[in-house]
């Protein structure tokens, strides 16, 4: 979930405010997305934050979780606020950093003593141009998911593929349980079949411009053959032909160089604080 150890961000790669804007918009939209898929979730949004309370109590970017929307709102407010809403029923949290924007909010968390939950930052990742469909590979089927069933394929690749970095399978199933709402037409699921196995997964989330492509997952005996790459390139390009301008995702320190690859540019960063459950 986090970085490679120096992502290089060019001056000709860093988008304009109206573009970074708009980056962030999709990406404060997925923490939204995120609560909309569990069962008994709860997302507030008040006087310039964004809360994501999760159906249990473990704490992760899409659950359990808080955004800064107003960049106004002085850092340390952000995280005494956070602290107040959590402590409510004694959760840990994490707190995003989202950009340059963000730079005081890293700062206040870091004197806070909050800890870091990667050593560098996530590399912020734009592609700019829909690229070409994959070419046939034997033994490899891409399908979109159009049903329950499907996304069922997905969840299981998902609890199979983040189980090794620290995210248990009961805790993915309860961040993707509402299939009725990951399946709303704005969001592209794509399951990769390997002799008819489902072996890798990606999702994409169509707003304000762009196609942020999220859940990026292969199981582990599944690596290392190119299929992280084909349901990202099919949700990109889905994404594409759903009018988006640009595709955006934060990469991980196996996804860097595939996406690399593919030709995405890093463009900023992104950072994810822990806030341990108060004692007590």
């Amino acid at each position: 979930m986090s970085g490679p150890s120096s992502p290089r961000v060019s001056e000709t790669s860093v988008p304009r405010a109206h573009d970074f804007a708009a980056l962030d918009a999709n990406l404060v939209e997925s923490l939204r997305e995120g609560v909309r898929w569990q069962r008994g979730a709860r997302l507030v949004e008040s006087d310039g934050l964004l809360f994501a309370r999760g159906s249990t109590s473990f704490p992760v970017g899409l659950s359990n979780a808080v955004m800064r929307l107003d960049r106004e709102v002085p850092a340390a407010d952000v995280l005494a606020r956070a602290r107040e809403f959590f402590a409510a029923d004694g959760r840990a949290f994490t707190l995003w950093v989202r950009g340059e924007p963000d730079a005081d909010l890293e700062a206040a968390a870091t004197a806070a003593k909050m800890l870091r939950m990667s050593e560098t930052p996530t590399p912020w990742m734009v592609l700019r141009r829909r690229l070409s469909d994959a070419a046939p590979q034997s033994g490899v089927e891409v399908e979109i998911a159009r049903d329950a069933s499907q996304l069922a394929d997905v969840v299981r690749v998902c609890q199979a593929a983040w189980a090794p970095v620290g995210l248990p399978p009961a805790e993915t199933g309860s961040l993707l349980a509402r299939p009725e709402a990951m399946l709303a037409p704005h969001l592209v699921w794509a399951v990769a079949r390997l002799d008819g196995r489902p072996v890798a997964s990606a999702m994409v989330l169509c707003s304000h411009g762009v196609a942020g492509v999220y859940w990026v997952s292969t199981v582990p005996d599944a690596r290392r053959r190119g299929l992280a790459e084909r349901v990202t390139l099919a949700v990109g390009n889905a994404g594409f032909d759903l009018g988006m301008r640009v595709a955006a995702l934060q990469a991980s320190v196996m996804g860097f160089p595939v996406y690399v690859r593919m030709g995405y540019e890093t463009v900023s960063t992104t950072r994810w604080f822990l806030a341990r459950a108060p004692r007590g």
